[in-house]
């Protein structure tokens, strides 16, 4: 038996399949200008932005996703396009749907990719109200420094002693055990 979209209450549209539409993700800088000219602004309907590569995406994420939300109402979720992931991090992404999953977590109300190095010329389009970054990233310079002022970049401290490079090496290493016995 399959199961149609008519089977599927409209409540349960709204929250899951919405993620498959394009009122969720935006593509490059002119789906950055759509979401612009779409985003209700008003005071105390705040913007926030946050951004990353989110390659394996893990509970730190969301701990900061979740975080992130409570400073407004649109959480935006600025995310590296595949060719964007393989300049920063010199590979290829091993998540190919890095968007889809961001879009689909409670916290994101719009996912932008962005094919540029850093988000900074979405950023300038969008104008958050405030960026969001872990805490590891305090103290350092960070590109959308050059975009946001010092005062409207907030940093989550850590809740969760998790990284995406942890991980892969964490992998890495019992793959290798593994092979070597």
């Amino acid at each position: 038996m399959s199961i149609t979209n008519n089977d599927i209450p409209i409540f349960y549209k709204k929250e899951v399949l919405l993620v498959q539409t394009e009122d969720v993700i935006y593509y490059g800088l002119e789906g950055a200008k759509k979401l612009s000219e779409k985003l209700y602004r008003h005071p105390g309907y705040d913007v926030i932005g946050t951004g990353g590569c989110f390659d394996i995406i893990h509970r730190g994420h969301i701990y900061l996703l979740e975080e992130a939300k409570k400073l407004g109402i649109n959480l935006i979720v600025f995310i590296n396009s595949d060719t964007s992931f393989e300049i920063v991090k010199h590979r290829k992404p091993y998540n190919r749907y890095r968007e889809y999953i961001i879009a689909a977590l409670r916290p994101t109300n719009y996912v932008v990719v962005f094919d540029e190095e850093t988000p900074c010329e979405a950023i300038k389009i969008i104008k958050p109200a405030l960026w969001v970054k872990g805490y590891e990233y305090y103290g350092k310079t960070i590109p959308e420094m050059q975009v946001m002022r010092a005062e409207k970049i907030r940093y989550i401290p850590r809740e969760f002693e998790l990284s995406t490079t942890k991980i892969v090496n964490r992998i890495r290493e019992e793959s290798n055990a593994n092979t070597s016995s």
